[in-house]
């Protein structure tokens, strides 16, 4: 093919994805097997309320494309329940490479001005989960969902704590200094990777007739493992049960949590 392609006011959505491209404006330029969207004629639209800007090039054959190369950038977006009870804002300045033989990797750094997990967590079905996860065929997976092939490694920078908002953790975290905190996974399926403090004052909630515990310190950690969601707790806590301090080491992560307590006096 050869020419030019315009498109004004289009839209762009992927199946199955919940976030689309609105108001895109751009011009894809063919020559031979090469499309181009030229750096300094962008394409430009509307995703997560934010505003997306991308430019790039890619080469196409029978089977696809045989490899492609993007940079994008996406101002002030929000999203919402991605996955589910996880919001987000910031900015994300970013590039795409791969091919249609080996998938792509989405790769640069995320500014997270926001970030927010409000859930009503259900201890059991996360030990149902556990219990299934290394069972074939209960990942819900689909091998040939495009997001499925692109995979994530993006630096997460927070400008703010990260609060959890659940019915059992209501707590706020920073990442270590100077450590790493990354998005990894797949666009179909992000996960975390990366170890956060947490600030005093935190508290676990519904988990002990007695009240909730008091966190004085500790940390949570996630792997980055798609099969393995669940962070992993570490945690000091207080429960102030008259005429006695009950002081809980928590650890784990929610389907096998151990608690080691001790009391004053």
């Amino acid at each position: 093919l050869d020419g030019n392609l315009g498109v004004v006011g289009g839209s762009l959505q992927v199946k199955g994805y919940p976030q689309s491209v609105e108001d895109l404006d751009f011009t894809l330029r063919f020559k031979g097997r090469e499309i181009e969207i030229p750096k300094d004629d962008p394409a430009r639209g509307l995703m997560a309320q934010g505003a997306l800007t991308f430019w790039g090039r890619a080469k196409w054959g029978s089977g696809g494309f045989r490899d492609y190369a993007l940079e994008a950038s996406l101002e002030e977006f929000e999203f919402r329940d991605v996955p589910e009870g996880f919001e987000l804002q910031g900015d994300l300045q970013a590039s795409l490479k791969g091919s249609d033989q080996g998938g792509g990797l989405l790769e640069g750094k995320l500014q997270a001005n926001h970030m927010l997990y409000r859930a009503d967590i259900n201890l059991t079905d996360i030990l149902l989960s556990s219990s299934l996860a290394g069972v074939s065929g209960t990942s819900g997976l689909d091998p040939d969902d495009p997001m499925a092939r692109i995979r994530l490694d993006l630096d997460l920078q927070l400008a703010e704590p990260w609060n959890f908002d659940t019915n059992l953790l209501k707590l706020q975290g920073r990442p270590l200094p100077g450590s790493s905190f990354r998005v990894k996974g797949t666009l179909a399926r992000p996960t975390l990777q990366g170890k956060m403090d947490l600030i005093p004052g935190g508290r676990v909630t519904n988990l002990l007739p007695a009240g909730d515990i008091v966190v004085e310190r500790g940390s949570i950690a996630f792997t980055g493992l798609t099969q393995s969601l669940l962070p992993q707790l570490d945690i000091l806590g207080r429960v102030d049960v008259a005429p006695y301090v009950v002081n809980l080491q928590i650890r784990g992560s929610l389907d096998r949590l151990e608690m080691n307590p001790t009391s004053t006096p």
